[in-house]
């Protein structure tokens, strides 16, 4: 099951994921699989393709058949998305911090 915006080791994707996101602790799993569902699936797909399966933007746009470009377009709107339902919920998420690739 998809355990948020960590990788399956319950750590945060850096190597691979552009622009990623770290968590403030490993409670945010929790969060995370609360809010997920509050998007649109097409956000759902390219969040856990980036951080769940750890695909560059090349990778998701091949998976998508978008161009890499539109890929990183979406993926940013995902995370807007995402940092909107986190707010609206009042969630305890505290801020999401990206990290550099």
């Amino acid at each position: 099951m998809f355990s948020g915006l960590l990788g399956r080791n319950g750590k945060s994707k850096t190597s691979r994921s552009p622009g990623c996101f770290r968590l403030p602790d490993a409670s945010a799993g929790n969060l995370v699989d609360e809010l997920l569902p509050l998007l649109k699936s097409a956000q759902q797909e390219i969040l856990r393709l980036a951080y769940w399966d750890g695909l560059s933007s090349e990778e998701m746009a091949t998976v998508l058949g978008i161009s890499a470009n539109s890929a990183r377009v979406r993926l940013h709107r995902a995370r807007e998305a995402f940092r909107r339902a986190a707010a609206k919920s009042g969630s305890a998420l505290g801020p999401v911090q990206e990290l550099e690739a």
